[in-house]
């Protein structure tokens, strides 16, 4: 594990015994490289979302990606992944949100804040994009609506991808499958800065 002010060993946290399920080399005092897919690196840590060092439970890392961040790869992304379906961003930061279907037709609705998102990205692509108008501390609710026909094969699914304006690249987010329960995600955007 990392210490910030006091030391605290591997397999220890102050949280109640959690022991931490990530592993990764050391960067100094600023958190820990996660190996990713592609080649990405996922960064955990302090630093990188400005929340207590010590992970609440294995869902609540707080990571990013580092590598496609866009500005030429500078500095931190302003879109920061806290969980799959949770992310900070900073104000006045758009958000694209890009479907692809696969084996199924491109029937997807979006809404922000009950508000409706028009499709900016092809009819066999759609892309949704949205701007963090939200005061610090609020939050927006990205919910996206898919829909299946009986007819549809049963490995018929669609891919999420996320990506800010000013960096932070999500491919792969989440898949919803034909065969799921739920075919309606919920995102949430808090606004941090």
């Amino acid at each position: 594990m990392i210490g910030f002010g006091r030391h605290v060993s591997a397999g220890q946290s102050r949280n109640r015994g959690f022991r931490p399920f990530w592993r990764g080399p050391s960067v100094g005092n600023r958190g820990r490289v996660i190996e990713g897919v592609g080649g990405e690196n996922r960064y955990c840590g302090r630093s990188a979302s400005r929340a207590p060092p010590y992970p609440q439970s294995p869902i609540d890392t707080h990571c990013v990606f580092r590598g496609k961040m866009g500005a030429g790869g500078k500095g931190d992304p302003v879109v920061k992944q806290k969980t799959k379906f949770r992310y900070a961003v900073d104000r006045n930061e758009k958000v694209t949100i890009t479907i692809t279907p696969v084996s199924v037709g491109p029937r997807v609705t979006a809404s922000e804040n009950e508000e409706p998102l028009d499709n900016i990205g092809s009819q066999n692509k759609p892309k949704f994009r949205f701007e963090a108008t939200q005061v610090p501390g609020n939050s927006h609710f990205v919910i996206l609506d898919f829909d299946f026909f009986d007819d549809d094969a049963d490995d018929s699914l669609f891919q999420i991808d996320l990506s800010g304006s000013g960096g932070g690249n999500f491919p792969d987010v989440h898949r919803v499958k034909k065969t799921n329960k739920v075919h309606r995600p919920v995102f949430r955007f808090e606004v941090t800065a």
